[in-house]
Parts: C-alpha cells; sequence; structure tokens
C-alpha cells in the first residue's frame, strides 16, 4: 500500500516534533515504521532511534515491519521496557528482577527519580499511543 501524499510529508519531515493524531486503522504505525526506516537512510544511527510503543505486540509488530531494517542497538518497545533498559544498563538487575517478580513496574520510574542519570539520551523518538 503506497503511503499517501500527507503520509509522506510526515514521514520525510526534518521537523524536531510531530504529532500525528488518526483513528485507528489510518496507517499510524506504518507512517512511524516508514520513519524510522527514513531516518535509518539518512544515515541515523540505530542507537539514536528509539520507539515506544503502548504493548509488546505492537513493538514485535514494529520490528516485523522494519523486517531488515531493523538493526541492533535501536530501541523498540514499552515504557516499561525503556525504564528497565535504563536500570540495567545501570548496574539495577537485582532492582529489575525484584520489580518484575512483583510486577510492579512503577518502581523502575521510582529508581530512575532518585538517579536521573541512568536516563540515556536519544537524538530520534517516536511514541506510538502516546
Amino acid at each position: 500500500m503506497e503511503l499517501s501524499n500527507l503520509q509522506k510529508e510526515i514521514v520525510e519531515s526534518d521537523a524536531d516534533r510531530i504529532v500525528v493524531i488518526a483513528s485507528a486503522a489510518c496507517g499510524k504505525t506504518r507512517v512511524l515504521t516508514e520513519r524510522v526506516r527514513h531516518w535509518l537512510k539518512q544515515g541515523v544511527d540505530p542507537a539514536d532511534i528509539c520507539c515506544i510503543t503502548f504493548t509488546n505486540a505492537a513493538a514485535d509488530e514494529m520490528r516485523v515491519r522494519l523486517a531488515a531494517d531493523y538493526k541492533d542497538g535501536m530501541f523498540i518497545g514499552t515504557i516499561h521496557a525503556l525504564a528497565a533498559r535504563f536500570l540495567m544498563r545501570a548496574g539495577l538487575k537485582t532492582e529489575v528482577d525484584a520489580a518484575i517478580d512483583k510486577d510492579d513496574f512503577d518502581t523502575f520510574f521510582t529508581l530512575i527519580k532518585k538517579n536521573r542519570s541512568y536516563v540515556e539520551h536519544f537524538d530520534y523518538v517516536l511514541v506510538d499511543e502516546a
């Protein structure tokens, strides 16, 4: 399926911030996926790309849609998975495992608030289902 002119404009835009508001099944995830693909073709380092999705299933779907264009180092996942990544890289595996065991994912944010240096910087951020 071809992108519409508006979708192409969004995908190829150099704007710092774009908000895409559309009803279900209008192609939002496709636009975001194509925007990531566009960034990669422009030479953006995959480690500078962060795609936050509402569910793990949506993250998996985005990876599938990117297919061979998906690159290691790129983050695609939920906000909780991103927070866990920050904490794991800061050496807090035990704390992450304990929060997961208790099904208390908000603990991730409490730990990050205590030490904001855990947060990694991304130059390119997409949020699906904000």
